[in-house]
């Protein structure tokens, strides 16, 4: 982290503001060619601003996104079909989710009214792995899930001002991620509550597994399914689009999905994998296929364990059969739905 320290610095001028600056780090020239979005996410942000008149989408004139990967149509099908409680998750996808954050749409930017000198940066962690962030940023404009780049002369957002935010890099898991560091937006987000009222979802507690394990005793395999990008695939509201924006090579980009470091990210994921869990626990029982029985689910945040009840009688590689039995079924849930 020292060398990334000594590493020369520079200052953007921002929208051509006299006191909105963001400084950075000079970098090697990127290694590949800087992908491009290929959906107009500007012009689907003006559509839905100008029809809500800045208010949800979900609550206002419902112009169904067109940057959801998700099938909304089927999910709706088959939650349907179960009687599944929690309908409300179709529109959050259909129509974008908010942010969750008690500020208008529009606002200056930073949050906080100007000082005399506003200057942002990233964290040096997004230096000292600045390949990793290359490589991620050009992998989501590819994938429209981050829209970008833009330049830092003009505010997109006809006259919005966006609300920047520092990025930063950091291992979870054995894995490197880029996060948000959305401070601002979080300290006017409420944890527990949703727009809709719905209470927030509590995750399961290690005591919960043991539980399960005393239950189950010896012999039983535990099974977990990891959703790759998964706050990614969670659509925002359009109207929330200036909101998350961040500054990488002296170029402007900004999210349309949820992301690492948002307040709500968690709960609302957790509440839209917790359908997917239902479905595939009725999968595997019968509801729609079966052939798969005894297998129930537990859920935390973008993954979900599957207990396989114990057998008298296993073949030579029970490990490898229930599991193959359960990833295919999945998969193959997950594959319908475009669920990545």
């Amino acid at each position: 982290m020292d060398n990334v320290k000594k590493l020369p610095e520079f200052q953007n001028s921002l929208f051509h503001l006299d006191h909105a600056f963001f400084k950075e780090k000079s970098l090697p020239p990127i290694e590949e060619i800087p992908a491009l979005s290929t959906f107009d996410f500007l012009g689907q942000y003006e559509e839905v601003v100008r029809a809500n008149h800045g208010g949800l989408n979900y609550k206002g004139a419902r112009i169904p996104l067109s940057n959801v990967q998700i099938s909304v149509d089927l999910l709706e099908e088959r939650l349907r079909a179960i009687q599944y409680p929690d309908l409300q998750i179709l529109d959050y996808l259909k129509y974008g989710w908010p942010v969750g954050d008690e500020e208008g749409a529009g606002y200056t930017w930073p949050i906080q009214e100007w000082r005399p000198t506003a200057t942002r940066r990233n964290r040096l962690s997004a230096y000292a792995n600045f390949r990793f962030v290359d490589k991620f940023i050009n992998k989501q404009v590819a994938a429209n899930r981050i829209a970008g780049p833009f330049n830092l002369e003009m505010s997109p957002f006809q006259g919005t001002l966006p609300h920047l935010v520092p990025i930063k890099v950091a291992e979870t898991v054995g894995k490197l991620r880029v996060i948000l560091q959305t401070f601002v937006l979080n300290q006017h987000t409420s944890s527990p509550v949703y727009p809709d009222g719905a209470p927030a979802y509590s995750r399961p507690h290690i005591y919960q597994f043991a539980k399960v394990l005393g239950r189950l005793g010896p012999g039983a395999w535990l099974w977990k399914r990891d959703l790759r990008s998964f706050y990614l695939q969670l659509p925002l509201d359009p109207r929330d689009y200036p909101k998350l924006c961040f500054i990488w090579r002296s170029k402007l980009y900004f999210l349309p999905t949820f992301i690492w470091g948002l307040k709500q990210a968690n709960n609302n994921g957790q509440r839209f994998s917790s359908a997917l869990a239902t479905l595939h626990t009725l999968c595997s029982s019968g509801k729609f296929n079966p052939k798969r029985r005894n297998q129930q689910f537990l859920f935390s945040k973008s993954f979900y364990v599957t207990e396989l009840e114990k057998k008298k009688k296993f073949h030579k590689n029970p490990m490898r059969e229930h599991r193959g039995r359960n990833c295919l079924v999945c998969d193959a849930m997950l594959k319908s739905l475009r669920v990545a």
